[in-house]
């Protein structure tokens, strides 16, 4: 399957939901991006729809990303650019919207488009993280809060807020900030990191409880893989991946290094596999009780963004705009 149903254009490719991909059209407006057309692609029937009911409060915004609830309702980030740049303050809003009627969750400003929201599926639920600055463009110290949300059907629960203070637009050494997105795993646990001054944290929210583990201030990146982390650290000294060093680490602390470090460009977490990216080539890596396989997959070449479809299944977008769905089982990946 492939995107030439699309016109020609720049696009973005979004979050898989009920078997439907987010495309987001995009206009370059020299320091910055607005978003045009907006579309659905069926995964099943590679139809494509174009979506009118989303309409911007102003030409110079960008939807940044959504999805379709049902028939008549949606739930999308819309960004401002107070400065018209994509390197400077930027104000955001999370929206539901059914027909006319339009409802704000959330919002607040960033720094970057690194730090706006991105939408996880959690069975027939949505979760998002938020990061806020209480700035307007020109405060240089200030409240710093991030947040995690869970969208379901007309309801919406705040599952967690921590908040803390930024100066000089960083946060305070005690202040504990979002480090990671999120990830679902074991079909209701989210995890994700957070870091402050001294250390890191892995969390994992576990029926409604956010339940932390310290790691230390080199780390370079925590990847869930069922009920353990892959755990990827190295000194900021010397950011050379040869001089990292991985293990594997469960609910209880115990550690067991890899003999080499697993340093992975981009990945995708499903249920018990991470899907990634490293030395041009794709992996597949799968683990219980502190021994993992790692499975390479090199009839794919030049595929480095993943979108998750299910527990069991991730697209694969290539340079070429082609989509591979990837079908994961214990012990392999089957491509199609």
């Amino acid at each position: 399957m492939n995107f030439s149903s699309l016109p020609e254009g720049i696009y973005e490719y979004h979050e898989v939901y009920r078997n439907q991909i987010s495309v987001i059209g995009l206009k370059d407006c020299e320091n910055y991006f607005s978003s045009t057309d907006l579309y659905l692609l069926d995964l099943e029937n590679g139809e494509l729809e174009k979506i009118e009911e989303i309409d911007k409060e102003e030409e110079t915004n960008r939807i940044w990303n959504f999805v379709r609830l049902d028939k008549q309702t949606y739930l999308y980030t819309e960004v401002v650019y107070p400065s018209l740049s994509d390197h400077a303050f930027m104000q955001y809003n999370v929206y539901r919207q059914k027909g006319e009627d339009r409802q704000r969750i959330t919002g607040g400003f960033v720094s970057s488009i690194y730090e706006l929201p991105e939408l996880v599926v959690m069975e027939d639920s949505l979760v998002f993280d938020t990061i806020s600055y209480s700035f307007s463009h020109e405060e240089e110290n200030g409240q710093y809060d991030f947040e995690i949300w869970k969208v379901n059907g007309e309801n919406q629960e705040l599952l967690l807020r921590e908040e803390g203070n930024y100066s000089d637009y960083r946060p305070d050494e005690t202040t504990e900030y979002l480090s990671s997105s999120l990830s679902l795993v074991n079909e209701s646990e989210l995890c994700f990191t957070t870091a402050d001054a001294t250390n890191s944290y892995l969390n994992r929210i576990q029926n409604g409880q956010c339940l932390k583990q310290k790691s230390t201030k080199d780390l370079i990146n925590a990847i869930p893989l069922g009920n353990q982390w892959l755990v990827t650290e190295g000194k900021q000294e010397s950011m050379n991946p040869e001089h990292f060093t991985t293990y594997l680490l469960d609910d209880q602390g115990l550690r067991n290094d890899l003999p080499s470090p697993v340093h992975l460009e981009t990945y995708c977490v499903l249920n018990h596999t991470i899907v990634g990216y490293k030395n041009q080539e794709i992996i597949l890596i799968q683990g219980q009780n502190q021994e993992i396989e790692m499975i390479h997959i090199p009839e794919i070449k030049d595929s480095s963004v993943f979108r998750k479809i299910n527990d069991h299944a991730v697209l694969i977008l290539d340079f070429k705009k082609q989509m591979i769905r990837m079908d994961i089982e214990e012990g392999s990946g089957k491509a199609e």
